[in-house]
């Protein structure tokens, strides 16, 4: 993903560059629903431009310096729309996301991946992760032996409950729906770009994920660590595992240029 975007970040700098001048806004939140829909993929979607979220960042500091210019949340709405709403811009190979897509997640069609988005929306994860919690709260909870659990009692592999048991004390009341919410969207976006689903059905898609995000999460800091619990639990691609917690750490940050610093998850009044 992050050569496919090279290009598109480039001259999403370009555009920022003729965009700050003086004065100061007072309204500090942009209310923007379907922005805010896909910024629930932005840990997939911004990781794909530079690696390390860090990157993009650093592109909105380098051209919009002043926070407080007239002109700083558009420009920021403006530039984060572009880079997280349908991030496959054309001239990207549809052949390449259907690959993904079916090497991945063994999606070849739209009602594959209809039914898996389902599943994704319903926690694909997050029983299993319920499952291996409650043995350790019933044996002990982060003083449990997981020699003394009986994993087949419970449906559970030993290596689960070991990381559960090792990241006991950090885990959330909402446990990782995030990381299930977050694969929701990205698949969503690759979908858009493989030509599966329509602007218009994408959209619908990620209004209705929002609303099942936002009845479990008031913040984007929990949404962001939970995702990264998740990930970790799954433990696959161990390689990018240290990357991702770090964007996901950022992401939940209260970093002046990300914009989710300007469109809380929860719509304030």
């Amino acid at each position: 993903m992050r050569h496919m975007y090279q290009f598109q970040l480039m001259l999403l700098g370009i555009v920022l560059m003729f965009s700050s001048c003086g004065g100061q806004s007072e309204k500090r939140v942009i209310e923007d629903e379907r922005l805010a829909s896909y910024m629930l993929a932005g840990i997939y979607t911004l990781t794909g431009y530079e690696g390390e979220v860090e990157g993009v960042t650093g592109l909105f500091e380098s051209n919009l310096p002043d926070t407080l210019a007239s002109d700083f949340l558009s420009q920021m709405q403006e530039g984060y729309t572009d880079l997280l709403i349908f991030p496959f811009k054309e001239g990207t190979p549809k052949s390449s996301i259907l690959r993904e897509l079916k090497n991945s997640w063994g999606i070849n069609n739209k009602e594959e991946l209809l039914a898996t988005l389902e599943e994704l929306k319903n926690g694909l994860h997050q029983a299993r992760f319920e499952k291996c919690l409650q043995a350790v709260k019933e044996n002990g909870g982060d003083n449990a032996d997981i020699n003394a659990i009986d994993c087949a009692k419970y449906g559970i592999d030993k290596e689960d409950v070991a990381f559960v048991i090792k990241n006991f004390d950090k885990i959330s009341a909402t446990g990782i729906k995030a990381w299930d919410y977050a694969r929701y969207a990205n698949n969503v976006n690759m979908a858009q770009g493989a030509g599966l689903l329509t602007d218009v059905e994408c959209d619908e898609l990620m209004k209705s994920l929002l609303a099942t995000a936002r009845a479990s999460y008031s913040d984007w800091k929990t949404y962001f660590s939970d995702f990264d619990m998740g990930r970790r639990f799954w433990g696959g691609d161990e390689s990018n595992a240290e990357m991702f917690s770090r964007n996901a750490a950022l992401l939940g940050s209260d970093n002046a240029y990300l914009i989710y610093k300007y469109i809380p998850l929860q719509v304030t009044e």
